[in-house]
């Protein structure tokens, strides 16, 4: 049987939309370093809402993945439970809250979005410092744990450790 190259192409394409699709894993708790206690998770399950640290309790919305971007330190933090979206921010700026919001872009071609990109301080699984990759640069701000949400903040701060992939 022969196959004409547009046939061949949308079938790849197909093949690729479906993987691309797919839920990463696995998923494990993201911890506070400095209080192993506290887990980060969404606020509630709906778009934009802010990630916080709650008392770690060992279920799903607790639990992350961290999906690497080839030969890089870059990550996308995606969430273990239904619509397993990622941490996300809408600018780099100092006191931007991290945020529950898509992984890839909505234009269909499961490009990462750079705002839910992560640049760790070390190969994970580790003990690190996560700082915002947003347009595809790495910012100077970190997630930083304060009063129990995931603000961004210079970088430096003993509250801006976490336990990842571990």
């Amino acid at each position: 049987m022969q196959f004409t190259s547009n046939f061949v192409s949308a079938v790849v394409l197909a093949c690729t939309s479906l993987v691309a699709a797919q839920n990463a894993g696995p998923f494990v708790p993201w911890f506070s370093a400095s209080n192993t206690g506290l887990c980060v998770q969404p606020s509630s399950q709906a778009t934009n809402a802010p990630l916080i640290a709650a008392a770690c309790a060992g279920t799903a919305v607790q639990t992350w993945s961290w999906l690497k971007d080839s030969g890089t330190n870059v990550y996308r933090l995606q969430n273990g439970a239904p619509p397993f979206m990622c941490a996300d921010i809408v600018s780099p700026g100092v006191g931007t809250q991290v945020i529950y919001g898509e992984c890839t872009n909505s234009d269909g071609s499961g490009n990462p979005v750079s705002n839910a990109e992560w640049v760790a301080s070390a190969a994970l699984p580790n003990t690190v410092t996560l700082q915002s990759h947003i347009l595809r640069a790495t910012v100077v701000n970190c997630i930083t744990l304060v009063d129990g949400d995931l603000i961004l903040e210079p970088c430096g701060s003993a509250s801006q450790g976490w336990i990842v992939g571990i």
